[in-house]
């Protein structure tokens, strides 16, 4: 009578796979390390355009919409269950900066448009002290 060595029949998890196999975890590291460089290049080529919008939305968002917020906030005088919580009234401030920005990136606001205009012009008069752009301009 002999005695053979059982074996079972599970698939290998992924891991282990990936760990016996140093090309496929090697072809991995490279896609993954694209990713990276390619959101880090899109980064860099940030247009001035783009720059001073995202500046005027994040000023919009601090400066007028987040006060807002906090003005209703501190009006809520909700029962038990549906008063804020702990964790709520610690991270309120937090909350409300991510909603503003997120209200002020969702839709187009006139304000925004106009903010992002005049930075782009005042860099342009900062980047050529004698352009016509930057001379007989009267503060508004």
């Amino acid at each position: 009578m002999t005695i053979e060595p059982m074996t079972l029949n599970t698939p290998e998890p992924a891991a282990l796979r990936v760990m016996q196999e140093p090309a496929g975890l090697l072809a991995q590291q490279r896609s993954f390390s694209e990713v990276l460089s390619q959101a880090g290049a899109r980064q860099d080529h940030a247009t001035p355009e783009s720059e001073a919008r995202q500046a005027a939305e994040d000023f919009v968002a601090m400066a007028f919409v987040q006060p807002v917020l906090k003005q209703l906030r501190e009006t809520n005088h909700a029962a038990a269950p549906f008063a804020p919580g702990k964790g709520e009234q610690q991270f309120r401030a937090l909350m409300d900066a991510e909603i503003a920005r997120k209200v002020v990136r969702a839709s187009d606001w006139p304000l925004v448009d106009r903010l992002a205009q005049r930075l782009l012009e005042h860099r342009q008069s900062k980047a050529a002290p004698g352009s016509p752009a930057g001379q007989g301009r009267t503060n508004e």
